[in-house]
């Protein structure tokens, strides 16, 4: 039996939905959130970022030894994948899940699996080379405070460039606060283990493990808190 309530009902969903798409497309527009512009926010961040790190970190003293090696290369390119991919994860958490929006939002969900796979190649590698026979000594040496510079530079830096993104952020309208902060933590702490690496020649898998990958999750979980208190629209 055909029923004209709901039909109405249907076409009014159908309205809304359109209507808050082309009213999302008008904002997006209005307040410059389009991915050029995103890209500029992050090359800023990380032009102070790599400026600063030129002027306080030293440069490994085998640079020119690594430079002749393909798993330096490897390495490098795979942190700076990873701060690329992960970047672009917190672009499409800027728009609400609504209308127009809602594809290419899927989109972007879809690749979060490929967005960590550079970050699981390193922790794989790191992993698969550690020697097992002498663990507890290798502990004892790669947890000690003094080789965790690396790791305070990763949180400090990287909270630098995602302040960048976070003003950019601000002027979306984004509904998962939390999962943004964490995604530009992600991006920008992985950007700053790309600039690590041609500093730090302590290349011990536990120290990668403990000094590069433990201070990156912990800067992701804070900057979710910080997120879900400082996004907001």
């Amino acid at each position: 039996m055909f029923h004209p309530e709901n039909k109405t009902l249907e076409l009014s969903k159908l309205l809304a939905r359109e209507t808050s798409g082309s009213v999302l497309l008008t904002e997006s527009k209005k307040r410059d959130l389009r991915f050029s512009r995103f890209a500029l926010q992050w090359s800023v961040g990380a032009a102070v970022t790599t400026l600063l790190a030129w002027k306080l970190l030293p440069v490994r003293t085998d640079m020119p030894e690594q430079l002749r090696t393909a798993g330096f290369y490897l390495l490098t390119g795979l942190w700076l994948l990873s701060s690329l991919l992960m970047g672009h994860q917190f672009f499409g958490f800027a728009f609400p899940e609504t209308g127009a929006n809602e594809t290419s939002r899927r989109s972007i969900v879809r690749t979060r699996q490929l967005a960590l796979l550079p970050l699981a190649v390193i922790g794989l590698i790191s992993f698969s080379t550690i020697h097992f026979d002498d663990l507890t000594f290798q502990i004892y040496r790669d947890s000690h405070a003094f080789n965790g510079g690396c790791g305070m530079v990763i949180f400090v830096a990287g909270s630098i460039q995602a302040a960048f993104l976070y003003s950019w952020m601000k002027k979306g309208a984004t509904t998962r606060q939390a999962e943004a902060g964490m995604w530009a933590a992600l991006s920008t702490g992985a950007f700053t283990s790309f600039l690590i690496s041609f500093a730090c020649q302590n290349e011990h898998p536990l120290h990668i493990l403990i000094w590069h990958f433990l201070p990156l999750g912990g800067l992701a979980l804070l900057s979710g808190l910080v997120a879900r208190k400082f996004l907001r629209w």
